[in-house]
């Protein structure tokens, strides 16, 4: 049994930084996760309800939940060892998730639908994604992002 904790922090934070090389190329980004989408159980990244056109955009943690969804250790092991071998990273696979939120499964994009979101919604998670690496004040690149996710969106993605 194993006993460390906290395995994943060391590869999170690596993984972090390896997406920042994807934020003015997230055209790249989504080509690797659609070319690898059985591997990453990745069904669910559609820009409408249910099924139809898939995402030209994402997010770095929407690309984080392709593994902190409900999905067994064994699997987002996997998903994990994967995008260890795509990004040529160096930090161990994790053993454990403890104190990694989880997302649903059915609700796991932090942006909402076509036509449910702001222009700059994805962008803007961009930019809060990169000012929190980069130790910089985020506050209200926060509560925009907070903002643009409304409950109505949140409810419209239900």
């Amino acid at each position: 049994m194993n006993t460390k904790r906290y395995t994943w922090i060391p590869f999170y934070k690596e993984f972090a930084q390896k997406l920042m090389k994807f934020r003015n190329d997230r055209a790249s980004l989504l080509k690797l996760i659609y070319e690898n989408r059985e591997e990453f159980i990745a069904g669910h990244l559609h820009d409408v309800k249910g099924y139809g056109n898939l995402l030209k955009d994402i997010d770095p943690f929407t690309v984080f939940g392709l593994f902190n969804r409900q999905l067994t250790n064994v699997n987002k092991i996997n998903s994990i060892r994967l995008f260890k071998e795509l990004f040529n990273m160096e930090s161990d696979v994790p053993s454990d998730f403890a104190g990694v939120p989880v997302l649903n499964n059915m609700n796991s994009l932090f942006f909402g639908f076509k036509g449910k979101r702001g222009k700059n919604d994805i962008e803007n998670i961009w930019i809060l994604f990169e000012k929190v690496l980069n130790g910089e004040d985020f506050e209200e690149d926060f509560n925009a992002v907070s903002t643009a996710l409304s409950f109505e969106t949140l409810i419209d993605r239900a």
